[in-house]
């Protein structure tokens, strides 16, 4: 199966980020929400046993990855220094609406470099060999539209030969560390455990999950002055 170089590219930081927190592929697939071996099968999707992951797994695996959001970003090969310090200056991908996140972030790249370009959306199409014209202008249309049209990976990839013909590299900037620790009341650091937080849970919802119990004394909160 013929693999996108972009998707390669996309899998391989995600891929970085999972070694960086130090989880297996197994995890991996348990904190996305994944079938058994599905993400490895994603990683190596050119192989006979491979997959290649839709746009909705994708938005899993990158909720699992950065939980509070990060800058996704579609750089030329060579990536020079001022092209990264632009990317990180990019808003951030929210985790929120998983099944679109990951292909609204890549289709906002597209068209970022399209108007650096000074290419109309038409003229994408024409370089890169898409048919019918308009179908970027389509993919760009605010969701709701009923001419809003999602495309596959062979038509990004196109679009992504015609705007970055020296290749590209995928890569996601994240403000929050790679390991995040907690403290209780007593100001004690608390290691995060993922298996109590679970995938999508801010560091109030574990806190609140690995707390003591509070001890309430009847009648202590509902005292009244006496006349």
């Amino acid at each position: 199966m013929a693999v996108s170089p972009l998707y390669i590219e996309l899998m391989q930081a995600f891929d970085a980020r999972r070694r960086g927190l130090g989880w297996s592929m197994a995890k991996m697939d348990d904190m996305s929400g994944l079938q058994d071996g599905y993400f490895a099968k994603c990683l190596h999707a050119g192989r006979p046993s491979g997959r290649r992951a839709g746009w909705e797994m994708l938005g899993l695996m990158f909720t699992a990855l950065w939980r509070d959001g990060a800058r996704l970003a579609v750089l030329p090969a060579n990536r020079p220094p001022a092209a990264e310090r632009e990317a990180r200056a990019i808003d951030p991908v929210r985790p929120g609406a998983v099944a679109k996140c990951v292909y609204a972030a890549l289709l906002e790249q597209i068209d970022a470099r399209r108007r650096a370009l000074g290419l109309t959306a038409t003229d994408v199409d024409q370089r890169s060999g898409v048919r019918p014209l308009g179908t970027l202008w389509r993919a760009l249309l605010p969701e709701g539209d009923s001419r809003r049209e999602v495309v596959e990976w062979d038509v990004m990839d196109l679009w992504r030969q015609a705007l970055w013909p020296a290749g590209v590299r995928v890569a996601v900037f994240s403000d929050v560390p790679t390991t995040r620790r907690a403290s209780n009341d007593n100001g004690e650091q608390l290691a995060l455990d993922l298996e109590v937080a679970g995938p999508h849970a801010t560091l109030t919802i574990w806190r609140g999950r690995r707390r003591k119990p509070r001890k309430y004394t009847p009648g202590g909160c509902d005292r009244r002055r006496a006349a």
